[in-house]
């Protein structure tokens, strides 16, 4: 838990960067990324991701 905590608060930090960095260069306008919708293919790549990101987490909680 403490990996997993320790990874996305490193995530949630670059994201911060990403998004100041892009909306100080002007590519990214208030409230983009709240109002963006994915295509069905991003939508489907997203799911996929998130399958497999979440079969990773819990295969280190299972014991065989």
């Amino acid at each position: 838990m403490l990996a997993l905590s320790t990874e996305l608060a490193a995530t949630r930090s670059r994201l911060d960067t990403l998004e100041r960095v892009l909306a100080d260069r002007g590519s990214l306008p208030p409230g983009a990324l709240e109002s963006w919708q994915p295509s069905s293919d991003a939508g489907v790549a997203r799911v996929r991701d998130m399958q497999a990101y979440t079969q990773r987490v819990f295969e280190t909680l299972t014991c065989d």
